[in-house]
């Protein structure tokens, strides 16, 4: 039966000039998960890394055999300054993680792929990640909201025409990615209604 470990450890605490402060680190192991292995016929020929020729006969077989490892560490802070009447709410979070597998690759037997080794980053491994996001009331009826998130991009691997694996598994990355939304609001009143833009 897949199993899954997780154990998890965090800190939060008020630090001088009011501003939270938090550590959490988390761990993650999974065991006996499902996975198609490529079996092969003992009487057919086999080629590289353990798989059969073209002409050679492949066997998907569901086993018990996946693991999975995440590890993530994460710091956060956040402080509201005010200013008499008016404030502002400012918070970042930064997450460093790995993960690993010994079958990152998910097989389907209605799309074959040709492997020589399933082992690598998980696809979802985002080594860094910074977060942050914050509402400034600039005026009494008047206010504007950002977040911004930066990462490291998600990993890929590489196939040729015919369906075989190029290189290592999930060994190239797409290019960071960078997000800034910006949000005003204009607060009035109509017809006794309280109103937002």
């Amino acid at each position: 039966i897949p199993a899954i470990m997780n154990f998890s450890v965090g800190v939060e605490q008020t630090m001088p000039g009011g501003i939270l402060f938090g550590v959490n680190y988390l761990r993650k192991r999974g065991e006996n998960g499902y996975v198609f292995d490529p079996q092969t016929a003992a009487d057919h020929p086999l080629g590289i890394a353990g798989l059969p020729e073209p002409h050679g006969i492949l066997i998907w077989k569901l086993q018990n055999a996946r693991t999975e490892e995440h590890d993530s560490f994460e710091i956060d802070a956040a402080k509201k300054f005010v200013f008499g009447k008016r404030y502002a709410d400012l918070a970042a979070h930064y997450a460093r993680m790995r993960t690993f597998s010994n079958s990152s690759l998910y097989v389907f037997l209605d799309e074959p792929t040709r492997f020589g080794d399933r082992a690598g980053r998980m696809p979802y491994d985002t080594p860094n990640r910074l977060i942050a996001e914050g509402i400034v009331q600039a005026a009494r009826n008047n206010s504007f909201s950002f977040y911004f998130e930066w990462r490291s991009g998600f990993p890929y691997s590489a196939f040729d025409e015919e369906g075989m694996q190029v290189g290592e598994l999930n060994n190239r990355r797409m290019p960071d990615f960078k997000n800034l939304n910006v949000r005003y609001e204009r607060k009035f009143s109509l017809f006794g209604n309280k109103i937002g833009l």
